[in-house]
Protein backbone atom coordinates (compact mmCIF):
# COMPACT_ATOMS: atom_id res chain seq x y z
CA UNK A 1 0.00 0.00 0.00
CA UNK A 2 2.71 2.60 0.65
CA UNK A 3 4.15 1.53 -2.64
CA UNK A 4 0.83 2.23 -4.43
CA UNK A 5 0.52 5.42 -2.42
CA UNK A 6 3.99 6.61 -2.95
CA UNK A 7 3.45 5.59 -7.27
CA UNK A 8 0.31 7.99 -7.36
CA UNK A 9 2.23 10.51 -6.09
CA UNK A 10 5.31 10.47 -8.26
CA UNK A 11 2.49 10.19 -11.29
CA UNK A 12 0.65 13.24 -9.16
CA UNK A 13 3.46 15.14 -9.52
CA UNK A 14 4.81 14.15 -13.39
CA UNK A 15 1.00 15.60 -14.73
CA UNK A 16 0.87 18.32 -12.45
CA UNK A 17 4.27 20.01 -13.16
CA UNK A 18 4.18 18.65 -17.30
CA UNK A 19 7.53 16.52 -16.76
CA UNK A 20 8.46 13.75 -18.68
CA UNK A 21 9.54 11.04 -16.18
CA UNK A 22 9.37 7.67 -15.37
CA UNK A 23 8.39 6.46 -11.77
CA UNK A 24 9.84 3.55 -10.21
CA UNK A 25 7.92 1.03 -8.05
CA UNK A 26 9.21 3.21 -5.15
CA UNK A 27 7.36 6.21 -6.34
CA UNK A 28 10.62 7.88 -7.36
CA UNK A 29 11.88 9.37 -10.51
CA UNK A 30 14.71 8.16 -12.91
CA UNK A 31 16.50 9.71 -16.10
CA UNK A 32 15.33 6.47 -17.82
CA UNK A 33 13.47 6.24 -21.56
CA UNK A 34 10.52 8.82 -20.69
CA UNK A 35 6.93 6.98 -20.84
CA UNK A 36 4.62 7.95 -24.09
CA UNK A 37 1.48 9.52 -24.02
CA UNK A 38 -1.91 8.53 -22.84
CA UNK A 39 -2.82 6.16 -26.10
CA UNK A 40 -6.79 7.43 -25.58
CA UNK A 41 -6.47 10.99 -27.34
CA UNK A 42 -9.08 11.16 -29.91
CA UNK A 43 -7.40 11.61 -33.46
CA UNK A 44 -9.46 10.20 -36.43
CA UNK A 45 -7.14 9.67 -39.85
CA UNK A 46 -9.38 9.79 -42.67
CA UNK A 47 -7.65 11.98 -45.66
CA UNK A 48 -4.79 10.75 -47.86
CA UNK A 49 -1.61 9.93 -47.15
CA UNK A 50 -0.31 12.49 -44.98
CA UNK A 51 -2.64 14.04 -43.61
CA UNK A 52 -4.33 13.50 -40.10
CA UNK A 53 -8.15 15.26 -38.88
CA UNK A 54 -8.35 15.88 -35.37
CA UNK A 55 -11.54 15.66 -33.56
CA UNK A 56 -11.67 16.16 -29.46
CA UNK A 57 -7.82 15.70 -28.71
CA UNK A 58 -6.79 16.44 -25.35
CA UNK A 59 -3.25 17.93 -24.91
CA UNK A 60 -1.80 15.32 -23.04
CA UNK A 61 1.68 17.70 -21.91
CA UNK A 62 3.90 20.76 -23.43
CA UNK A 63 7.28 19.27 -24.52
CA UNK A 64 9.81 20.51 -22.73
CA UNK A 65 11.85 23.74 -24.01
CA UNK A 66 15.39 21.49 -23.85
CA UNK A 67 14.96 18.10 -24.44
CA UNK A 68 18.62 16.33 -23.09
CA UNK A 69 17.31 12.63 -23.06
CA UNK A 70 15.30 9.91 -25.19
CA UNK A 71 11.82 10.70 -25.15
CA UNK A 72 8.73 9.16 -26.53
CA UNK A 73 5.59 10.86 -26.96
CA UNK A 74 2.30 10.23 -28.38
CA UNK A 75 -0.42 9.34 -29.76
CA UNK A 76 -2.71 12.11 -28.68
CA UNK A 77 -1.87 15.86 -28.79
CA UNK A 78 1.31 17.82 -27.30
CA UNK A 79 2.13 21.32 -27.72
CA UNK A 80 5.67 22.71 -28.49
CA UNK A 81 7.09 25.95 -28.13
CA UNK A 82 10.34 26.51 -28.85
CA UNK A 83 12.36 22.80 -28.41
CA UNK A 84 15.46 21.94 -28.62
CA UNK A 85 16.89 18.48 -29.10
CA UNK A 86 20.28 18.03 -28.16
CA UNK A 87 23.10 15.95 -26.38
CA UNK A 88 22.53 13.07 -28.43
CA UNK A 89 18.34 12.81 -27.14
CA UNK A 90 16.18 11.34 -29.24
CA UNK A 91 12.66 12.58 -29.65
CA UNK A 92 10.31 9.69 -30.97
CA UNK A 93 6.88 10.50 -32.04
CA UNK A 94 4.29 7.87 -32.24
CA UNK A 95 2.10 7.40 -35.38
CA UNK A 96 -1.43 9.12 -34.83
CA UNK A 97 0.51 12.38 -32.86
CA UNK A 98 -0.35 16.49 -33.26
CA UNK A 99 2.21 18.43 -32.25
CA UNK A 100 0.58 21.63 -31.73
CA UNK A 101 2.85 24.81 -32.57
CA UNK A 102 2.63 28.15 -30.80
CA UNK A 103 2.96 31.34 -32.36
CA UNK A 104 6.75 31.62 -33.29
CA UNK A 105 7.47 28.04 -32.07
CA UNK A 106 10.40 25.88 -33.93
CA UNK A 107 12.45 22.46 -33.52
CA UNK A 108 15.94 22.93 -33.46
CA UNK A 109 17.25 19.46 -33.81
CA UNK A 110 21.23 18.73 -33.98
CA UNK A 111 21.87 22.71 -34.78
CA UNK A 112 23.45 23.54 -31.55
CA UNK A 113 24.64 21.45 -28.51
CA UNK A 114 25.77 18.26 -30.07
CA UNK A 115 23.61 15.16 -32.06
CA UNK A 116 19.58 15.25 -31.89
CA UNK A 117 17.62 12.97 -33.21
CA UNK A 118 13.75 13.72 -34.61
CA UNK A 119 12.11 10.00 -35.46
CA UNK A 120 8.63 11.01 -36.80
CA UNK A 121 7.33 8.38 -38.57
CA UNK A 122 3.87 7.64 -38.72
CA UNK A 123 1.36 5.29 -40.45
CA UNK A 124 -1.12 5.51 -43.72
CA UNK A 125 -3.68 5.30 -41.25
CA UNK A 126 -2.08 6.79 -38.06
CA UNK A 127 0.20 9.73 -39.42
CA UNK A 128 1.88 12.75 -37.69
CA UNK A 129 0.76 15.85 -38.02
CA UNK A 130 2.77 19.52 -37.01
CA UNK A 131 0.27 22.09 -37.49
CA UNK A 132 -1.24 25.49 -35.73
CA UNK A 133 -1.88 25.78 -32.33
CA UNK A 134 -4.96 28.62 -33.33
CA UNK A 135 -8.69 27.51 -33.75
CA UNK A 136 -7.75 29.49 -37.14
CA UNK A 137 -4.81 28.67 -38.27
CA UNK A 138 -2.50 31.05 -40.87
CA UNK A 139 0.13 30.73 -43.22
CA UNK A 140 3.35 31.41 -41.15
CA UNK A 141 1.55 30.99 -37.67
CA UNK A 142 4.81 29.22 -36.45
CA UNK A 143 8.16 28.80 -37.91
CA UNK A 144 9.82 25.93 -38.92
CA UNK A 145 11.62 22.35 -37.89
CA UNK A 146 15.29 22.98 -38.40
CA UNK A 147 17.16 19.71 -38.95
CA UNK A 148 21.06 20.65 -38.48
CA UNK A 149 24.42 18.80 -39.43
CA UNK A 150 24.03 17.05 -35.73
CA UNK A 151 20.41 14.75 -37.11
CA UNK A 152 22.38 12.37 -39.18
CA UNK A 153 20.02 9.82 -37.63
CA UNK A 154 16.53 11.56 -38.47
CA UNK A 155 13.60 10.12 -39.91
CA UNK A 156 10.36 11.61 -41.03
CA UNK A 157 7.79 9.28 -42.51
CA UNK A 158 3.79 9.96 -42.79
CA UNK A 159 4.01 13.34 -41.62
CA UNK A 160 2.30 16.69 -42.10
CA UNK A 161 3.37 20.08 -41.48
CA UNK A 162 1.56 22.80 -42.09
CA UNK A 163 1.04 26.39 -41.43
CA UNK A 164 4.32 27.10 -40.62
CA UNK A 165 7.26 29.37 -42.70
CA UNK A 166 7.68 32.46 -40.34
CA UNK A 167 11.58 33.13 -40.24
CA UNK A 168 13.72 30.75 -38.57
CA UNK A 169 15.55 31.99 -36.06
CA UNK A 170 17.65 28.75 -34.81
CA UNK A 171 20.84 29.97 -36.81
CA UNK A 172 19.99 33.49 -37.01
CA UNK A 173 20.00 33.87 -40.73
CA UNK A 174 17.57 35.82 -42.51
CA UNK A 175 17.05 33.45 -45.82
CA UNK A 176 15.71 30.94 -43.39
CA UNK A 177 12.81 30.88 -44.56
CA UNK A 178 10.62 27.39 -45.31
CA UNK A 179 8.82 25.07 -42.60
CA UNK A 180 11.49 22.51 -42.94
CA UNK A 181 15.04 23.29 -43.18
CA UNK A 182 17.61 20.94 -43.96
CA UNK A 183 21.42 21.20 -43.40
CA UNK A 184 22.26 17.75 -42.32
CA UNK A 185 22.27 14.05 -44.00
CA UNK A 186 19.34 13.06 -42.03
CA UNK A 187 17.71 9.40 -43.19
CA UNK A 188 15.23 10.74 -45.16
CA UNK A 189 11.52 12.45 -45.80
CA UNK A 190 8.88 10.31 -47.66
CA UNK A 191 5.05 9.93 -47.34
CA UNK A 192 4.19 13.21 -46.45
CA UNK A 193 3.27 16.30 -46.90
CA UNK A 194 4.07 19.97 -46.48
CA UNK A 195 1.63 22.83 -46.68
CA UNK A 196 -0.23 26.22 -46.62
CA UNK A 197 3.44 27.42 -45.80
CA UNK A 198 4.44 31.36 -45.28
CA UNK A 199 7.78 31.25 -47.27
CA UNK A 200 9.11 27.74 -48.64
CA UNK A 201 8.04 24.39 -47.95
CA UNK A 202 11.18 22.96 -47.49
CA UNK A 203 14.72 24.32 -47.67
CA UNK A 204 17.65 21.76 -48.50
CA UNK A 205 21.04 23.37 -47.76
CA UNK A 206 24.39 22.55 -49.38
CA UNK A 207 25.97 19.74 -48.41
CA UNK A 208 23.03 18.34 -46.65
CA UNK A 209 22.89 15.13 -47.95
CA UNK A 210 19.34 13.67 -47.50
CA UNK A 211 19.52 9.73 -48.17
CA UNK A 212 15.51 9.23 -49.15
CA UNK A 213 13.57 12.17 -50.65
CA UNK A 214 10.06 10.60 -52.47
CA UNK A 215 6.27 10.55 -52.32
CA UNK A 216 6.09 13.80 -51.09
CA UNK A 217 3.22 16.39 -51.18
CA UNK A 218 3.23 20.19 -51.63
CA UNK A 219 0.36 22.34 -51.83
CA UNK A 220 0.02 26.10 -51.04
CA UNK A 221 3.07 27.40 -50.27
CA UNK A 222 3.66 30.78 -50.37
CA UNK A 223 6.81 30.18 -52.20
CA UNK A 224 8.06 27.41 -54.48
CA UNK A 225 7.52 24.35 -52.42
CA UNK A 226 11.26 23.29 -52.70
CA UNK A 227 14.11 25.39 -52.47
CA UNK A 228 17.20 23.44 -53.16
CA UNK A 229 20.91 23.87 -53.29
CA UNK A 230 22.39 23.04 -56.56
CA UNK A 231 24.81 20.35 -54.90
CA UNK A 232 21.66 19.02 -53.35
CA UNK A 233 19.34 18.13 -56.64
CA UNK A 234 20.43 14.99 -56.94
CA UNK A 235 18.87 13.89 -53.57
CA UNK A 236 15.46 14.93 -54.58
CA UNK A 237 13.79 11.39 -55.55
CA UNK A 238 10.48 10.69 -57.28
CA UNK A 239 7.81 10.80 -57.52
CA UNK A 240 6.71 13.87 -55.73
CA UNK A 241 3.37 15.67 -56.01
CA UNK A 242 2.70 19.33 -56.46
CA UNK A 243 -0.75 20.40 -56.06
CA UNK A 244 -0.33 24.08 -57.67
CA UNK A 245 0.10 24.60 -60.94
CA UNK A 246 2.79 27.45 -60.81
CA UNK A 247 4.76 25.76 -58.18
CA UNK A 248 8.65 24.85 -59.00
CA UNK A 249 12.01 23.92 -57.65
CA UNK A 250 13.85 27.02 -56.66
CA UNK A 251 17.55 26.10 -57.54
CA UNK A 252 19.91 27.95 -55.38
CA UNK A 253 22.84 28.97 -57.69
CA UNK A 254 25.45 30.03 -54.86
CA UNK A 255 26.68 26.55 -54.26
CA UNK A 256 27.95 24.45 -57.78
CA UNK A 257 26.70 20.76 -58.41
CA UNK A 258 29.75 18.92 -57.62
CA UNK A 259 28.36 15.75 -57.01
CA UNK A 260 27.37 12.57 -59.89
CA UNK A 261 24.10 12.16 -60.23
CA UNK A 262 20.79 12.61 -62.05
CA UNK A 263 18.30 15.67 -61.64
CA UNK A 264 14.93 13.68 -62.21
CA UNK A 265 11.75 14.77 -64.11
CA UNK A 266 9.38 15.97 -61.40
CA UNK A 267 5.85 17.62 -62.64
CA UNK A 268 7.39 21.28 -61.86
CA UNK A 269 10.59 22.81 -63.54
CA UNK A 270 13.70 23.44 -61.63
CA UNK A 271 14.22 27.38 -62.21
CA UNK A 272 17.32 28.87 -61.71
CA UNK A 273 19.67 31.93 -62.63
CA UNK A 274 22.88 30.22 -63.30
CA UNK A 275 23.84 26.55 -63.36
CA UNK A 276 27.11 25.44 -62.30
CA UNK A 277 28.21 21.81 -62.52
CA UNK A 278 31.82 21.04 -61.44
CA UNK A 279 34.64 19.19 -59.71
CA UNK A 280 34.67 16.13 -62.35
CA UNK A 281 31.32 15.44 -61.61
CA UNK A 282 28.68 13.98 -64.46
CA UNK A 283 25.17 15.13 -64.00
CA UNK A 284 22.21 13.68 -65.96
CA UNK A 285 19.35 15.50 -66.55
CA UNK A 286 16.29 12.75 -66.58
CA UNK A 287 13.78 12.76 -70.18
CA UNK A 288 10.93 15.13 -69.42
CA UNK A 289 13.00 17.54 -67.19
CA UNK A 290 12.41 21.13 -67.41
CA UNK A 291 15.20 24.05 -66.57
CA UNK A 292 14.21 27.34 -66.87
CA UNK A 293 16.61 30.00 -66.96
CA UNK A 294 16.05 33.73 -65.26
CA UNK A 295 19.03 35.18 -67.27
CA UNK A 296 22.04 33.31 -66.62
CA UNK A 297 23.84 30.38 -68.30
CA UNK A 298 24.64 26.55 -68.06
CA UNK A 299 28.47 26.35 -66.94
CA UNK A 300 29.88 22.81 -67.20
CA UNK A 301 33.42 22.95 -66.31
CA UNK A 302 35.99 20.28 -65.44
CA UNK A 303 33.13 18.14 -65.13
CA UNK A 304 30.12 16.96 -67.87
CA UNK A 305 26.23 16.87 -68.56
CA UNK A 306 23.78 14.49 -70.11
CA UNK A 307 20.74 15.32 -71.30
CA UNK A 308 18.67 12.05 -71.71
CA UNK A 309 15.58 12.70 -73.19
CA UNK A 310 13.04 10.97 -75.69
CA UNK A 311 10.88 11.91 -78.21
CA UNK A 312 8.01 11.99 -75.76
CA UNK A 313 9.92 13.24 -73.43
CA UNK A 314 12.49 15.75 -74.36
CA UNK A 315 14.39 17.64 -71.83
CA UNK A 316 14.09 21.28 -72.45
CA UNK A 317 15.91 24.49 -71.30
CA UNK A 318 14.31 27.91 -71.69
CA UNK A 319 13.24 30.95 -70.28
CA UNK A 320 11.22 31.26 -67.20
CA UNK A 321 9.51 34.55 -68.43
CA UNK A 322 5.77 33.83 -68.10
CA UNK A 323 6.01 35.42 -72.10
CA UNK A 324 9.16 34.48 -73.08
CA UNK A 325 11.55 36.11 -75.65
CA UNK A 326 14.87 35.34 -77.56
CA UNK A 327 18.06 36.61 -74.97
CA UNK A 328 15.92 35.74 -71.72
CA UNK A 329 18.89 34.20 -70.86
CA UNK A 330 22.56 33.29 -71.79
CA UNK A 331 24.14 29.68 -72.85
CA UNK A 332 24.81 25.44 -72.53
CA UNK A 333 28.62 26.40 -72.04
CA UNK A 334 30.55 23.38 -71.93
CA UNK A 335 33.73 25.44 -71.10
CA UNK A 336 36.26 22.36 -69.78
CA UNK A 337 34.86 19.04 -70.22
CA UNK A 338 35.52 15.53 -67.90
CA UNK A 339 33.86 13.11 -70.79
CA UNK A 340 31.65 13.37 -73.65
CA UNK A 341 28.84 15.88 -73.72
CA UNK A 342 25.86 14.33 -74.86
CA UNK A 343 22.38 15.91 -75.86
CA UNK A 344 19.77 13.81 -77.12
CA UNK A 345 16.37 14.69 -77.52
CA UNK A 346 16.75 17.95 -76.13
CA UNK A 347 15.28 21.87 -76.71
CA UNK A 348 17.19 24.99 -76.09
CA UNK A 349 14.82 27.82 -76.64
CA UNK A 350 14.91 31.84 -75.96
CA UNK A 351 18.74 31.74 -75.16
CA UNK A 352 21.59 34.22 -76.29
CA UNK A 353 22.27 37.11 -74.23
CA UNK A 354 25.55 35.78 -73.86
CA UNK A 355 25.37 36.76 -70.22
CA UNK A 356 27.85 34.09 -68.19
CA UNK A 357 28.45 32.78 -71.90
CA UNK A 358 32.24 32.36 -71.72
CA UNK A 359 34.52 35.39 -71.17
CA UNK A 360 33.51 36.64 -74.23
CA UNK A 361 30.03 36.39 -74.15
CA UNK A 362 28.66 34.77 -77.28
CA UNK A 363 25.61 35.30 -78.48
CA UNK A 364 24.88 31.16 -79.07
CA UNK A 365 22.26 28.85 -77.43
CA UNK A 366 25.34 26.02 -77.05
CA UNK A 367 29.02 26.58 -76.75
CA UNK A 368 30.69 22.85 -76.97
CA UNK A 369 33.82 21.13 -77.91
CA UNK A 370 34.15 18.92 -81.19
CA UNK A 371 33.16 15.28 -80.54
CA UNK A 372 30.35 16.17 -78.48
CA UNK A 373 27.31 13.48 -78.94
CA UNK A 374 24.24 15.39 -80.23
CA UNK A 375 20.56 14.08 -81.52
CA UNK A 376 17.65 14.97 -82.65
CA UNK A 377 18.39 17.96 -80.65
CA UNK A 378 16.45 21.50 -81.28
CA UNK A 379 17.19 25.21 -80.92
CA UNK A 380 15.28 27.64 -82.02
CA UNK A 381 13.95 31.43 -80.79
CA UNK A 382 17.75 32.68 -80.17
CA UNK A 383 18.52 36.12 -80.23
CA UNK A 384 21.95 35.03 -81.95
CA UNK A 385 23.53 32.25 -83.36
CA UNK A 386 22.75 28.13 -82.39
CA UNK A 387 26.50 26.33 -82.13
CA UNK A 388 29.62 27.37 -81.39
CA UNK A 389 32.64 25.99 -81.59
CA UNK A 390 36.13 26.95 -80.81
CA UNK A 391 37.67 24.88 -83.72
CA UNK A 392 38.43 24.89 -87.46
CA UNK A 393 35.54 25.92 -89.60
CA UNK A 394 34.92 22.38 -91.25
CA UNK A 395 34.63 20.51 -87.81
CA UNK A 396 31.73 22.35 -87.48
CA UNK A 397 29.57 21.21 -90.35
CA UNK A 398 28.36 18.27 -89.16
CA UNK A 399 25.98 19.00 -86.25
CA UNK A 400 23.68 20.16 -89.40
CA UNK A 401 22.18 16.94 -89.11
CA UNK A 402 22.06 16.33 -85.20
CA UNK A 403 20.24 19.92 -85.18
CA UNK A 404 17.01 21.39 -85.82
CA UNK A 405 17.48 24.95 -85.85
CA UNK A 406 14.78 27.94 -85.98
CA UNK A 407 13.86 31.77 -85.54
CA UNK A 408 17.86 32.55 -85.20
CA UNK A 409 19.49 36.27 -85.35
CA UNK A 410 22.49 34.99 -86.41
CA UNK A 411 24.12 32.10 -88.23
CA UNK A 412 22.98 28.76 -86.75
CA UNK A 413 26.99 27.36 -87.22
CA UNK A 414 29.52 29.33 -85.84
CA UNK A 415 33.63 28.42 -85.14
CA UNK A 416 36.36 29.60 -83.68
CA UNK A 417 38.86 29.31 -86.86
CA UNK A 418 39.11 30.85 -90.22
CA UNK A 419 36.45 30.69 -92.79
CA UNK A 420 32.82 30.31 -92.41
CA UNK A 421 30.97 26.59 -91.59
CA UNK A 422 29.17 25.00 -93.90
CA UNK A 423 25.32 27.09 -93.86
CA UNK A 424 22.71 24.04 -92.93
CA UNK A 425 20.39 23.72 -95.11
Amino acid sequence: MKHQIALLNCLKLAVASSLIVACDDEGGTRPGPAVGLDASADVIADGPAGEVATGTCPVMMDLPARIEANLSVGPGCVVAGKTDIRNGAVLTIAPGTTVLMKSGAHFDVGAFGGAGTLISVGTPAQPVKFTSISASPLAADWQCVFLGSGAVDSDIQYTTFEYGGALCTVTGSNDNLATVIVSGGIRGISHSAITDSGSHGIKIANNAGIRAFANNRFARNANPSIWVAQNEIITLGVPNQFEDTDDFIRVDSTFSAERSGTWQNHPVPYRATNIRIRGESQITIAAGAKIQMTGGTVDVFNANMIAQGTAEQPVVFTSANAAPQPGDWGCIWYSSVEGTPSLTNTIIEYAGNGQGCSGANYKVALVTPPGSMIAATTIRNIAGGGVRMNVPCDMVGPLCSAITFSMLTAPALQCGGTGTPTACP
